[in-house]
């Protein structure tokens, strides 16, 4: 036997074993061939085999996007506060210089009118 026959029939040759749970669910699988590798679960729900460290992962992953998803809308509503703050303190001012012009040209509006009626008034007269 030559060594690659010998290293084919090493790989060839996969054992494995499950460890059942005391609540009847079926563990974790061991594959010798990649036991160095990570070990695996087999979902009880739909039978998929997935990698113990993969659901581990996966779960962490969750945690810590939902956590920082979190943190970012925080920040985000406290930048749209601070923001908004802001405006209010640099443009509430200029605001109310706009709406006192405003009313002043009304008024004078009401004032040109006003003559202008009168005129019309003594000339028609």
């Amino acid at each position: 036997m030559n060594r690659q026959d010998r290293d084919e029939g090493i790989n060839s040759v996969a054992v494995e074993s499950t460890v059942d749970r005391p609540d009847g669910i079926s563990g974790i699988k061991y594959n010798e061939r990649t036991a160095m590798q990570s070990p695996s679960l087999t979902c009880p729900y739909c039978g998929r085999e997935i990698e113990l460290s993969q659901a581990l992962t996966h779960s962490i992953e969750e945690k810590l996007s939902r956590q920082l998803v979190g943190r970012l809308q925080k920040e985000v509503q406290e930048m749209e506060a601070a923001a908004l703050e802001r405006a209010k303190v640099e443009y509430t001012p200029e605001l109310e210089e706009l709406r006192k012009r405003i009313e002043e040209k009304e008024k004078k509006l009401k004032e040109s009118a006003a003559v202008e009626l009168q005129l019309r008034q003594t000339k028609s007269a």
